[in-house]
């Protein structure tokens, strides 16, 4: 005697309505609308179990939900040029997403992990004024070979900031960072800490500290090697600052 079938139209089971049967096989399947609009085809067993209840939009929604209770509020924080407005409607990956005002007057969406990270600075003018700043002779672009303090400013923030650099589990990857002040202006950290003596080279006074006014000086070799951590490996012996 073949299976008895409940006649499921018109019945609501989460977000789904019921709307016609569809025959498969044996079983007996059903085609429902959800509260979002979308349809989706459900076995009746499904349905009657709890195990369908939408079209999957309910557990994004749990997930975005959880997601944004998670997300730390950026609103109002700056980050190098840019100053965080407000919270974007989109996502990105299902990273939350801000919208930034840039200090060039531009605005810009930016996922809040990229500004977290140091990744975004800018709406993307300050690359520009970087190479502009570099082509110019002024004795401080790296081409020109004639400044220690700009070599020293330029390694300083690759170990801190660039995954890549062969110092940076060290560096950035103890959490060393550089203070935005000097991330992105040299002419502010020659400001701060001065042109570099003989002889001497960039080192922190806390060796467990970031870079940042009041934590730098130029010393010699010997102040160096008297204020380091223990070493572990011979790269770890070479690295410097």
């Amino acid at each position: 005697m073949p299976p008895r079938h409940i006649d499921e139209t018109g019945r609501v089971y989460g977000r789904l309505t019921v709307l016609a049967s569809v025959a498969r096989r044996e079983a007996m399947f059903w085609s429902c609308r959800c509260m979002c609009g979308a349809t989706r085809i459900v076995s009746g067993s499904a349905l009657r179990r709890g195990l369908a209840k939408s079209c999957g939009c309910h557990r994004r929604d749990q997930l975005a939900a959880y997601v944004q209770r998670k997300t730390p509020d950026e609103t109002g924080r700056r980050y190098g040029r840019l100053v965080v407005i407000a919270r974007a409607d989109r996502r990105d990956a299902g990273y939350a997403q801000w919208d930034c005002q840039c200090d060039c007057g531009a605005t810009c969406v930016v996922r809040g992990t990229s500004l977290r990270d140091g990744t975004t600075h800018s709406c993307g003018c300050l690359q520009p004024d970087i190479a502009r700043h570099q082509s110019t002779i002024h004795g401080e672009s790296p081409r020109s070979g004639r400044s220690r303090e700009h070599r020293a400013w330029k390694a300083m923030k690759e170990r801190c900031h660039y995954p890549q650099h062969r110092g940076w589990k060290h560096y950035g990857g103890r959490g060393i960072t550089v203070c935005e002040r000097w991330r992105d202006s040299f002419d502010q950290f020659l400001s701060d800490v001065g042109r570099c003596p003989p002889g001497l080279t960039l080192d922190r006074i806390d060796v467990n500290g970031h870079y940042e006014p009041g934590n730098v000086r130029w010393a010699t070799w010997s102040q160096q090697a008297l204020n380091k951590r223990p070493r572990t490996s011979r790269l770890h012996a070479t690295e410097r600052g």
